[in-house]
């Protein structure tokens, strides 16, 4: 009577490693796969190759990468020097806008001065205090 067993592929994988290691002790030796042959094969020559040869895609990985960070770097100085005219640009603006401000905040306070509001009558309306004599030189 034969004997039925139910085992998964694992448990069959298992039993035949431990075959192999028994044929191995009592010393037999397994023939070698030809796939495992030229595997090993090309592996010994793999490893006799110099380190450059076998290291070339490390090489090229890492001109890669230190190109790509040249190349932001040069994009991030580009925007650098942008913002910085922007922000000097924006700070002669804030200058000009406030030294307004200031002129405009005087004339306010000035308005209830006679003088400053003889000045601006002089200056914006072209007028002239009774008893003074207003004068036009004309280019011929």
């Amino acid at each position: 009577m034969q004997k039925i067993f139910s085992c998964n592929k694992i448990q069959l994988l298992k039993i035949s490693l431990r075959k192999k290691r028994h044929l191995h002790t009592i010393g037999f030796r397994m023939a070698a796969h030809p796939i495992t042959q030229i595997g090993q094969l090309v592996s010994k020559r793999w490893a006799q190759r110099p380190w450059l040869h076998r290291s070339w895609w490390v090489i090229a990985f890492a001109v890669l990468c230190a190109g790509l960070y040249f190349h932001a770097m040069r994009g991030k100085e580009e925007s650098y020097q942008e913002m910085s005219a922007r922000l000097k640009t924006l700070e002669r603006e804030k200058a000009l806008a406030i030294a307004q401000y200031q002129d405009l905040a005087l004339q306010i306070k000035s308005q209830s001065d006679p003088a400053w509001v003889e000045m601006v009558l002089k200056r914006n309306l072209g007028m002239v205090p009774e008893g003074q004599t207003k004068v036009y030189f004309t280019e011929e």
